[in-house]
C-alpha cells in the first residue's frame, strides 16, 4: 500500500537563494580560459546571482556571445606576434621559456591587481573566480577578505604524473628507474625551484608595490581554496583526488555559431575534408606553414582528400612561401589559394569550428591540441592530427595519442612525408575511429557537469567562513584535509610510523645483541664444558 505521508520535492528548488555578485578574473585571456567559466556565470545569472569578468581584451573575446554578463577590459599580458610570443610558440618549451611567461604575467600584477579591485568594490562582490595562474586575483580576494575559486585544467597531483613539456612523459606508470629518477629528481626539482623562487620573489615585491603582505610559497592562500578543473578522466590519466579539487569539464555550450551560407555549401560539395585550425592566439613558423599546405595539396592530388578549411586566426597570409613545388613537378602559386581562387581549399579568417567539426564531411582536424578544440573534437569523434605548439598543449597530445584518439606530429621537426601519412593512416584506421565513439561517450556524458560547477561555486558562496588557521580567505571547513589542519606529518601518521619502525629497529638491535651475548655465553659453557671432559678423561687414563 503506498505511502500517503510521501513529501514531492522539485530538483534544484529546495533552497533560498540570495543574490550574490561574483567577479571572475582571467590574467591571460583567450577563449579556453575565459569561455568555459563565462558558461558557468550564465548558469549562475539564472539563478538569480550578477557575474562580472575582468580579462584581457574581454569585449573581443566574448563578442557578443554573452550579452547579459558585465565585461571590464585589461591590457594583454601577451601580445600574439611579439617577438617573446614567437619564441614561446615557434621554438621548444624549456625552462627558458617558463622565465618569460613569469616575467610577462609579473610586470601586468599591479595593472590586474588595481583593476580587478576597483570593480570588486564597484560591484561589491562576495566570491571571486580566478584563473590558475591569476596571483593578483587571489591577493584582491585575500585583501577584501571573500571567497575565492580557483579555474584552470588539470594539475596532475599524482606522484606518477609528469609533463612532456619539459622532456617527460604525462604518465611514469611503466618507464624505466633512470627515465624516473630523471623526471622525479632533477627535472621536477628544477622546475619547481625555478617556479618557487621566480612566482615568490618577483610577485611578493610587486605585492610591496601595492601595499599587499608577501607570501612564503606560492599557493599559500589558495591550499584551502576550491578548485574547478575542466577536465574529465578518461581524457585524463586517473589519480586520487582531495574534496577541493573537483572535476567538472568537459565545459561545453548549448548552442554554438551555425556555419555560414557558403562554408556549408562548401562542407555540402567536399566528402573528404581536412580542417586546420590553431585555435584564437596561437600559429607555427612560415616554413611549417608551407610544408601543411603542400601536404594538404600532394593529398588533394592522390584523392586521398578532397577538401580543405584553413582558419588562419592568427597566421598571417604572408607567412606563407610563394609557391608550392609539387612531386609531380608542378609549381602552384599560393595566392590563389589564399584568396579562395583554389576551388577545393576554403581559406577563412575564423571558423565555426564546432559546425565545422560536427558535419560528416569533415573527417580529420589538424590542430595545435589546445583544450577546447580537443573537448570539441571529442566530442563529435574527429580524428585528430595535433601539432602541439606551446605548454598544455604537450600533454594533451600524448594523452589522445595514449588513447588512441590521435597521433601527434612535431612543430620543430615538421616532415612532408610524415603529414601524408599520418593524415591517410587517420583517414583509415578503424580503431582511431572506435577508440574516438568510447572517448565521445565521456564527452557527452561528462559535459552536464558544469552544472555541478555552479552547484560548488554557491555551496562556497553561502557556506564558506573564516576559520582558524586557514588564512584570510574564508573557506568551507568541511572541505578541508586533516592535513591542511595537522600537517601532513600527523596526517598520514608518518612520526607513528617513524616509531614504530625505530621501535622494531630497536627491538631487532637488541634482540640482536642478547642473541650475541647468549651465543657468546653458551661458546663459553660448551669450551669450558669441553675441557673439562677432556682432563677428566685424560686424568683416568693416566690412573689406569
Amino acid at each position: 500500500m503506498a505511502n500517503e505521508n510521501y513529501i514531492s520535492m522539485s530538483i534544484g528548488s529546495n533552497i533560498e537563494r540570495v543574490p550574490k555578485n561574483i567577479v571572475f578574473c582571467s590574467m591571460i585571456g583567450g577563449r579556453s580560459h575565459v569561455k568555459p567559466v563565462l558558461e558557468i556565470g550564465r548558469l549562475l545569472m539564472k539563478r538569480s546571482h550578477n557575474f562580472t569578468i575582468v580579462a584581457p581584451n574581454a569585449r573581443k573575446t566574448v563578442k557578443n556571445e554573452y550579452p547579459q554578463i558585465s565585461l571590464y577590459d585589461l591590457d594583454p599580458v601577451m601580445k600574439e606576434h611579439s617577438s617573446e610570443s614567437r619564441k614561446l610558440y615557434q621554438e621548444e618549451f624549456n625552462i627558458n621559456h617558463l622565465q618569460i611567461l613569469a616575467r610577462q604575467l609579473e610586470a601586468h600584477y599591479s595593472h590586474v591587481f588595481n583593476n580587478l579591485k576597483r570593480v570588486a568594490l564597484e560591484k561589491k562582490a562576495d566570491l571571486l573566480i580566478c584563473d590558475v595562474v591569476a596571483q593578483p586575483c587571489v591577493d584582491v580576494a585575500w585583501t577584501l577578505k571573500i571567497p575565492v575559486v580557483i579555474f584552470g585544467g588539470a594539475l596532475g597531483l599524482a606522484s606518477y604524473k609528469s609533463d612532456p613539456m619539459f622532456g617527460c612523459h604525462v604518465t611514469l606508470e611503466g618507464k624505466s628507474f633512470f627515465e624516473r629518477f630523471r623526471c622525479v629528481i632533477i627535472q621536477h626539482s628544477q622546475t619547481a625551484f625555478y617556479w618557487y623562487k621566480s612566482s615568490v620573489k618577483y610577485f611578493n615585491q610587486e605585492r610591496i608595490s601595492v601595499g599587499i603582505e608577501p607570501v612564503s610559497y606560492p599557493t599559500e592562500r589558495t591550499r584551502n581554496s576550491l578548485f574547478l578543473a575542466n577536465t574529465f578522466f578518461g581524457f585524463e590519466i586517473a589519480e586520487t583526488l582531495p574534496p577541493l579539487y573537483q572535476e567538472i569539464g568537459p565545459i561545453m555550450y548549448d548552442s554554438y555559431p551555425p556555419l555560414t551560407t557558403s562554408l556549408e555549401s562548401f562542407i555540402n560539395s567536399h566528402e573528404r575534408i581536412i580542417y586546420i585550425a590553431f585555435g584564437d592566439r596561437f600559429y607555427t613558423t612560415p616554413e611549417n606553414n608551407g610544408k601543411i599546405l603542400k601536404s594538404v595539396l600532394e593529398l588533394l592530388t592522390t584523392k586521398n582528400l578532397d577538401g580543405a578549411i584553413w582558419a588562419l586566426t592568427q597566421t598571417p597570409m604572408t607567412d606563407f612561401p610563394s609557391t608550392i613545388n609539387l612531386q609531380s613537378g608542378i609549381s602552384i602559386n599560393t595566392t590563389t589559394i589564399l584568396t579562395n581562387s583554389n576551388p577545393h581549399i576554403k581559406i577563412l579568417d575564423w571558423a565555426p569550428q564546432f559546425a565545422v567539426l560536427n558535419h560528416t564531411n569533415v573527417k580529420i582536424f589538424l590542430t595545435h591540441g589546445g583544450i577546447e578544440s580537443i573537448f570539441e573534437a571529442l566530442y563529435t569523434a574527429t580524428p585528430m592530427l595535433i601539432m602541439p605548439l606551446y605548454v598544455d598543449q604537450y600533454g594533451n597530445a600524448e594523452k589522445l595519442t595514449m588513447q588512441g584518439c590521435a597521433l601527434t606530429v612535431s612543430k620543430l621537426a615538421l616532415d612532408e612525408k610524415d603529414l601524408f601519412e599520418n593524415i591517410t593512416r587517420l583517414l583509415t584506421d578503424h580503431s582511431i575511429a572506435q577508440n574516438l565513439k568510447r572517448m565521445q561517450i565521456f564527452a557527452r556524458i561528462n559535459r552536464l557537469r558544469k552544472y555541478r560547477a555552479a552547484d560548488l561555486i554557491e555551496l562556497v558562496m553561502y557556506t564558506a567562513k573564516h576559520v582558524e588557521g586557514a588564512g584570510n580567505i574564508p573557506i568551507v571547513s568541511e572541505w578541508q584535509t586533516a592535513d591542511a589542519r595537522i600537517g601532513v606529518w600527523r596526517a598520514e601518521n608518518w612520526d607513528v610510523w617513524v616509531f614504530a619502525s625505530i621501535s622494531c629497529l630497536l627491538l631487532v638491535v637488541t634482540a640482536g645483541l642478547i642473541g650475541i651475548k647468549i651465543l657468546k655465553f653458551a661458546n663459553r659453557w660448551i669450551i669450558i664444558r669441553w675441557f673439562s671432559r677432556t682432563t677428566n678423561r685424560n686424568t683416568k687414563e693416566k690412573s689406569q
